[in-house]
C-alpha cells in the first residue's frame, strides 16, 4: 500500500491477514486503521499479468477488473469481492468461475490447455476458483476419496452458452467407475449465471454446482424405510435401498440418472407402497407420482405426498403426510372418519399417549371423528383449516358400559414448524385441568356425582364430567373430615370468584379464591387461598343489634353480632349475588336486598326503638365493605362534602376567569435520573452477494428516565426516521419517511408513568403513544430483491422429539396485577405507493385508522376495579376524552 506496508505472497487458495501493530494508545491506532481503510490495494500475479492499482477496501460490494497479460496471453477477468467480515475487511480475489461442491468431499482434476494440470481436494460445502488464465479453456474430472477412476473430461466452454435468463438450461451428468464393474457414483453439474454491474458495464459471473443426482428429504415424524427401483426386462429391480431417520437427507450418487426410476416408501406398522415412477430420465413422456398409499395390517390407507421439484440439475424429492395428529390429552384416542371406522397410521386400535412414543399419522380425510373404547364418537370436524382452537366432546356409550362420562377435548390446528410446515399438526389436549396451590388436600367432583377427584396439595390433575346427564357444574371442598361441598359452578367461562366454605365442627370458615384461565386450548381452574386482608367484601356492625344475613335463594343464614366484623365471600357465584339482610328491631318483616358491588349509601331507617340505621358500602382497595352504623359514615359525610365543594368552585370558575389557581404541588424529588442523548443511529442491510439493500436511519435519539419515591417515568423521543433503498438506479430512493410537516415534529414519542405506591400492582397513572404520519414508496425490483434476501436467511427447524404443544406440567401463570390511568393517542396514516413496473405506477392510497381507537371502549369507572382475564388491563379511572369520542357518546351510548 505504501512504505509502511510491504505485502507479502498468497498461494492459490490461501488466505493471509493484514494488521496494523501500534505502541500508541488506542485512539491513535484507531486513526490509523482508518487511513489503512480509506486507501487502495495493489495486486500482483506472478508477473502473468499486469498488477491491479486501486482496488478499494472501503467499498463493499464485488467489482470486476480486467487482467492484461505481459506475454501473448488473451486478456481475462478478476473478480474482487469485499465484505466485512468478524470484525474486519475481507477480499476474496477469484475468477468469474467458481465451483461448489454440495456432496460429500471429493477430489477435482483441473486439466488446463497446453499446461500442466493439478487436483484441488474440495471438501462438501467448499467451493474454489478455476484458474484466472483458463476460466473457459480448461477442463475438470471429478472422483471421490477412494477407489474410484476419474469421471469423463467435461470441457469448460459449454458454459459460454448459458443464459442468464434460464439458468437451469445447462447441465452435465458425471459417473466414475470402480474397481467393481457393477458400482457407479454418478454426479451431476449445473451451471448458474448472474449479472454483476460494474463501472457502467455487464459481467456474467458463473456459478457450477456439483452435487448428487438425486436427494431425498424425509419430513415425516417417523423414519421411512426407501427403495429405488427400475425395470429390467419387465422385472422391478432395486437399484438403491435405505432408511432415512425423520427430518434427515438421502443423498444418492449409486443411481444413474439417464432411466426411468420408481419410488416405494415403507412406514412403521404399514406395508411398501406400490413403486410409482418419480424420474423420468429417458425422455419418455410418464406420469410422475404426487403421492403414494399405504396400507397397514388392518388393510386402511395412509396417503403420503410427494414433493418432485428439479433445480440446479438435482431432483428433490420431499416426503410427508397432510396431517399429523399429536394426542397430550391423557386418552388413549381413536380417531376414525365416515369411510373408516378407524384411521390409518394408529398402534392397533388406539391411538397412544404421546409420551409411549408415537405420533400417529392420517390420511387425505378432512373431516375427522375421536372416541376412546366404548364410548360414542364425537361430531365430525374439519382439521384442514390452520389457525382453528375449538372444542370436542364426547359420552359413553349406554350400550356398552353403565357409566355416563362426558369427555371434553381442547382441538389446535397449525402448521408444523420449520421444514416440516407441509404437513398440519392437529394436536389433542384435555379442556380442563385443576390446580391446586393449597396447603392441604383438595376433592374435586361434579354436583350431583359420587365420582371424586383428589389432589394433593400444589398438585394438579385432568377433570372429565363423570355424568354427562346432569349439570355441569363443579363443586370442591378441602381434605379435612367435616368440610362441606361448596356450592356449583360454571368453568365454561373465563370468570374468577372466591367462594367460603364453612366447617361447622371446627368453627372456622375457609375462603377459596377460584381463577380460570386459558392457555393453548386448556382451561386451568386455578384454587387458592384467599387472604382476609383482600377479601371481596367485609361486613362491620357498629349496632347493637344483630344483623342476620344471607346470599338471597341461599341454604345458609349466619349472624353478625354487635360490634364485630367478618369477611364475606358469595356463597353460590353463579346465583343472583345480592344480600339479603335483617336487623334485630327492623319493622321491616322481609329482609332488605343489598348490592355489594355498588357504592353508595342507603337511605336511614328506624328500629323499632327509634335507632338510625345507616348502610353504606365503600371500598378499601379491593374490598367492598358493608358498615352498619347509628351515625352516617365519615367517609361519605367528607366525600358528598368535597363533591359539593369541587361542583361549586368549578360553577364560580366558569362565570369568573379572574379567580388565579391554586399553586401546583411540588412534585417529589427524583431519587435517580438517566438522560440518554444519541445523535442517530445507522444500520446498513447488506445481503451475501455482497451488496448493499437498505440503509436505516434514526436522527436525534432521546430518552429521558427518572425514578422518585411516587412515581417512575420514562420519556422516549425519536426525531426522524428514514430508511433509503440503496440499491442500484431504485425507482424511488427513499423507501420510508414521514409525512413532511412544517415545522416538523417528533416522529415518535413515548410518555409512561408509574405509580409505585403498591409494589405488588402495576397500575401506570399515564400512557402516551404519538406517531406521525408515515410515506412508504417502493418499486417491484426492490421487493424481489428483499424476498431474496428473506430466504437467504437460515432458520434452524425443530428436529427433536419434543412435542409441538407445551406441555401441562410446566404452564406457569402470572400473579402481577396491571391498572390504567390514562392513555393518549394520535391518528395516523400510512401513504405508499407501489411501482410495479417503469410503466405502470399505482395510486397513492391513505389508510387512516380510528384516533380514538383506545378510547372508544372505556368509561369512568368510579367504583372498584373489576379484574379481567389475563393478562389483564384493570381501568381505573379514565379522566380525559377527546372531543371526538364525546361526540360520539352522545350519538350511541356505549355499553358498559
Amino acid at each position: 500500500i505504501n512504505a509502511e506496508y510491504m505485502g507479502e505472497t498468497l498461494a492459490p487458495g490461501q488466505t493471509g491477514a493484514i494488521t496494523i501493530d501500534s505502541n500508541e494508545d488506542r485512539q491513535m491506532a484507531m486513526q490509523h486503521f482508518m487511513k489503512f481503510r480509506s486507501q487502495s490495494l495493489r495486486l500482483e500475479f506472478a508477473h502473468l499479468y499486469a498488477p491491479l492499482e486501486a482496488i478499494p477496501f472501503n467499498k463493499v460490494g464485488n467489482h470486476v477488473y480486467e487482467l492484461y497479460p505481459n506475454v501473448m496471453r488473451e486478456h481475462t477477468m478478476c473478480l474482487c469481492s469485499v465484505f466485512v467480515k468478524e470484525g474486519g475487511v475481507m477480499l476474496r480475489v477469484g475468477s468469474l468461475v467458481r465451483l461448489t461442491n454440495s456432496s460429500e468431499s471429493l477430489q477435482i482434476l483441473i486439466e488446463v490447455r497446453n499446461s500442466e494440470s493439478f487436483v484441488v481436494p474440495l471438501e462438501s460445502g467448499a467451493s474454489t476458483s478455476l484458474p484466472l488464465s483458463s476460466a473457459h479453456n480448461c477442463s475438470i474430472r471429478v472422483r471421490p476419496h477412494g477407489e474410484w477412476e476419474w469421471s469423463d473430461s467435461v470441457p469448460m466452454g459449454f458454459i459460454n452458452s448459458t443464459s442468464p435468463v434460464n439458468p437451469a438450461s445447462i447441465s452435465r451428468h458425471l459417473a466414475c467407475k470402480h474397481a467393481n464393474p457393477t458400482k457407479l457414483y454418478h454426479y451431476s453439474l449445473q451451471c448458474k449465471v448472474t449479472m454483476l454491474t460494474h463501472s457502467g458495464q455487464s459481467r456474467q459471473i458463473f456459478e457450477l454446482q456439483l452435487g448428487a443426482p438425486f436427494i431425498f428429504q424425509n419430513i415425516m415424524d417417523v423414519p421411512l424405510g426407501m427403495r429405488i427401483l427400475t425395470d429390467v426386462q419387465n422385472e422391478l429391480k432395486v437399484l438403491a435401498r435405505t432408511e432415512v431417520p425423520r427430518g434427515e437427507f438421502w443423498k444418492v450418487h449409486s443411481v444413474n440418472p439417464e432411466q426411468d426410476l420408481k419410488l416405494s416408501i415403507k412406514i412403521p406398522e404399514h406395508d411398501y407402497t406400490v413403486p410409482e415412477f418419480f424420474h423420468n430420465g429417458t425422455r419418455h413422456k410418464l406420469r410422475l407420482a404426487s403421492s403414494l398409499q399405504a396400507f397397514d395390517v388392518q388393510s386402511r390407507i395412509l396417503d403420503i405426498d410427494l414433493e418432485n421439484t428439479v433445480e440446479d440439475g438435482v431432483r428433490t424429492v420431499t416426503v410427508f403426510t397432510p396431517y399429523w395428529l399429536v394426542n397430550t390429552s391423557g386418552l388413549d384416542l381413536i380417531f376414525s372418519s365416515k369411510d373408516y371406522a378407524t384411521l390409518s397410521g394408529q398402534s392397533g386400535m388406539h391411538i397412544k399417549r404421546v409420551h409411549e412414543g408415537l405420533r400417529p399419522l392420517m390420511s387425505h380425510t378432512r373431516y375427522v371423528r375421536v372416541r376412546v373404547h366404548n364410548s360414542t364418537a364425537s361430531k365430525e370436524f374439519d382439521v384442514s383449516t390452520v389457525g382453528v382452537k375449538g372444542a370436542v366432546y364426547f359420552d359413553d356409550d349406554a350400550e356398552r358400559t353403565e357409566t355416563r362420562r362426558r369427555y371434553e377435548l381442547g382441538v389446535s390446528i397449525s402448521l408444523a414448524a420449520g421444514r416440516f410446515n407441509r404437513t398440519k399438526v392437529v394436536t389433542f389436549v384435555p379442556r380442563y385441568v385443576v390446580v391446586s396451590y393449597l396447603r392441604v388436600g383438595l376433592e374435586v367432583s361434579q354436583v350431583n356425582s359420587n365420582e371424586i377427584v383428589v389432589l394433593e396439595a400444589g398438585a394438579r390433575s385432568v377433570f372429565h364430567w363423570p355424568d354427562h346427564t346432569q349439570d355441569l357444574l363443579m363443586r370442591l371442598r378441602l381434605q379435612t373430615p367435616s368440610c362441606p361441598w361448596s356450592s356449583g359452578f360454571s368453568i365454561s367461562d373465563l370468570a374468577d370468584f372466591v367462594t367460603q366454605l364453612r366447617d361447622w365442627d371446627a368453627e372456622q370458615m375457609h375462603m377459596l379464591r377460584v381463577e380460570l384461565k386459558e392457555a393453548g386450548n386448556t382451561i386451568f381452574i386455578l384454587v387458592t387461598h384467599e387472604d382476609e386482608r383482600s377479601c371481596p367484601y367485609r361486613l362491620r356492625n357498629h349496632l347493637r343489634a344483630n344483623v342476620v344475613y344471607s346470599q338471597k335463594n341461599g341454604h345458609h343464614t349466619e349472624v353478625l353480632h354487635c360490634g364485630k366484623e367478618t369477611p364475606y365471600a358469595w356463597d353460590s357465584p353463579s346465583a343472583e349475588k345480592l344480600l339479603m339482610i335483617q336487623i334485630d328491631g327492623d319493622p321491616m318483616a322481609q329482609p332488605r336486598p343489598m348490592k355489594l358491588d355498588r357504592l353508595k349509601s342507603y337511605s336511614p331507617f328506624k328500629l323499632s326503638n327509634g335507632t338510625l340505621v345507616y348502610m353504606s358500602v365503600v371500598a378499601d382497595g379491593p374490598t367492598r365493605i358493608l358498615t352498619f352504623s347509628p351515625v352516617p359514615d365519615p367517609n361519605w359525610k367528607v366525600y358528598f362534602r368535597d363533591h359539593r365543594k369541587a361542583l361549586k368552585t368549578k360553577k364560580k370558575r366558569r362565570n369568573d376567569t379572574n379567580i388565579p389557581a391554586e399553586p401546583a404541588a411540588l412534585p417529589p424529588p427524583d431519587d435517580l435520573a438517566m438522560i440518554v442523548n444519541l445523535r442517530g443511529i445507522g444500520v446498513s442491510v447488506i445481503n451475501s452477494v455482497p451488496s448493499e439493500l437498505l440503509y436505516l436511519y434514526v436522527d436525534s435519539v432521546e430518552l429521558d428516565y427518572r425514578a422518585s419515591s411516587v412515581n417512575n417515568r420514562l420519556g422516549l423521543t425519536v426525531k426522524h426516521l428514514q430508511i433509503d433503498n440503496q440499491t442500484d438506479f431504485p425507482m424511488h430512493p427513499t423507501l420510508l419517511q414521514p409525512v413532511p410537516k412544517s415545522p416538523p415534529p417528533p416522529f415518535f414519542q413515548l410518555s409512561i408513568c408509574k405509580s409505585t405506591s403498591n409494589p405488588s400492582i402495576d397500575y401506570y397513572t399515564y400512557f402516551s403513544l404519538l406517531i406521525q404520519a408515515i410515506s412508504l414508496s417502493t418499486d417491484e425490483g426492490f421487493i424481489m430483491k428483499l424476498l431474496g434476501f428473506a430466504q437467504e436467511l437460515e432458520f434452524s427447524a425443530k428436529t427433536d422429539d419434543s412435542s409441538p404443544c407445551q406441555s401441562l406440567d410446566t404452564v406457569q401463570f402470572s400473579e402481577r396485577i396491571i391498572y390504567l390511568g390514562g392513555t393518549n393517542s394520535i391518528a395516523w396514516s400510512l401513504p405508499y405507493s407501489v411501482l410495479k413496473s417503469a410503466d405502470v405506477v399505482s395510486k397513492g392510497v391513505q389508510i387512516k385508522s380510528d384516533p380514538n381507537v383506545i378510547a372508544k371502549g372505556m368509561k369512568d369507572v368510579y367504583v372498584i376495579p373489576c379484574r379481567l382475564c389475563e393478562p389483564a388491563v384493570l381501568l381505573e379511572k379514565i379522566r380525559e376524552y377527546t372531543r371526538a369520542a364525546k361526540a360520539r357518546q352522545r350519538e350511541r351510548p356505549l355499553e358498559r
